[in-house]
């Protein structure tokens, strides 16, 4: 047994000393290690991580800090200030991960009129338009906003919104009942929201102060082997078609995702202006693998602008801007390293900083 002890415990620190050399290594050579930024929530199936920072090694490298209400952003206070006010709900495209929080789009406008304006990040990752419907009523409104921002991506929000579109991904969704919205909260009940809490305090524990534990959780999503690449892995098989459905010219006007995206649009906009603020849809472009297709670019634009137009909907529109940039001065948008799919690029962001701009003044909404 004493034999047994000692070997038992040489290989124990043979082990710790292996580990501690491989993390001393990796830090060597990944000198920015990815935290976790996400975690469960059961109103918005999932949030960013109050209180966390670090940088986004995925695409580009921007530099993250979660402010203590779960936002990427500075800390700001529930108590108005005498300036004006303006909350942006989003996706990915919103948090914009990939390049610093002053180089994003609602950065560069909160810098420009940095004396007259508060400009509040709500984007949050992976959401649809249901989930920020429920981020404004949950947990934007308490920070009483002058103007509200829904800046739309085409590329997957109309296809977020249908359950079966997006591939089942955990989160809440809303359908039609009695001529009202009715929400699905079965996401509750999803293996990844029933397991128990300290499973997940320990799991964040290994990804925040270890570069092994880090690397190895990337690569168990980039092989799809965690649920979250898997539900993205059914969502992509249904893309296509989904695509084919909701941007094409030809797209069935009963199509359920559209139909739930528009209701959900009216709906967010009548609690807004019911709580005093202006509201704003800026639909932003679509990547330039989506802007090539058959499908008739603009579309989207048409058809959502038809919404605003029948209910006195204040829009702002993108694409024709980003696409005569692109054309004109051959600067990529979206994409890093050479590449030009994927999010915004600090040139992506100016863009949509000036168009958002021009609307702002063009409505006389900047004091």
């Amino acid at each position: 047994m004493k034999k047994f002890a000692i070997a038992l415990g040489l290989i124990s620190l043979s082990t710790l000393f292996s580990l501690a050399a491989a993390e001393y290594i990796l830090r060597q050579i990944y000198k920015f290690p990815q935290p976790q930024f996400l975690t469960i929530d059961p109103i918005v199936g999932h949030r960013l991580r109050p209180n966390v920072e670090g940088y986004f090694t995925g695409e580009g490298l921007g530099f993250v800090q979660i402010n203590k209400h779960g936002f990427r952003d500075e800390e700001y206070s529930l108590e108005r200030s005498d300036k004006k006010r303006i909350a942006v709900l989003g996706d990915s495209m919103t948090e914009a991960d990939q390049v610093d929080l002053e180089q994003t789009f609602h950065g560069l406008l909160e810098a420009e009129f940095e004396s007259r304006l508060e400009v509040l990040n709500f984007g949050v990752r992976g959401y649809s338009t249901g989930q920020e419907f429920l981020t404004y009523r949950h947990f934007v409104r308490q920070f009483s906003p002058d103007i509200v921002v829904l800046a739309f991506y085409p590329g997957n929000d109309i296809k977020d919104n249908n359950k079966e579109l997006s591939g089942g991904y955990p989160r809440p969704y809303f359908s039609f009942s009695h001529g009202g919205l009715e929400l699905d909260d079965s996401f509750r009940t999803s293996p990844k929201h029933v397991r128990p809490r300290f499973v997940y305090q320990v799991y964040y524990f290994l990804t925040d102060h270890s570069i092994i534990f880090s690397l190895l959780d990337q690569l168990r999503y980039r092989t799809g082997l965690n649920e979250a690449a898997q539900h993205h892995r059914v969502a992509r098989e249904h893309l296509q078609v989904g695509s084919d459905l909701i941007y094409a010219p030809t797209a069935n006007k009963h199509l359920e995702a559209w139909l739930l995206t528009e209701r959900l649009i009216l709906e967010l906009a009548d609690e807004v202006k019911k709580d005093g603020a202006e509201f704003i849809l800026f639909v932003l472009d679509s990547m330039p693998d989506q802007l090539t297709t058959t499908n008739d670019k603009y579309y989207v634009e048409e058809r959502l602008g038809e919404l605003c137009n029948n209910n006195a909907l204040l829009c702002s529109f993108m694409a024709s801007t980003a696409i005569d940039y692109y054309l004109s001065t051959g600067k990529a948008l979206h994409g890093f390293n050479g590449s030009n799919v994927g999010h915004w690029n600090q040139e992506g962001h100016r863009v949509a900083h000036a168009v958002l701009r021009e609307t702002l003044i063009e409505n006389e909404l900047i004091p």
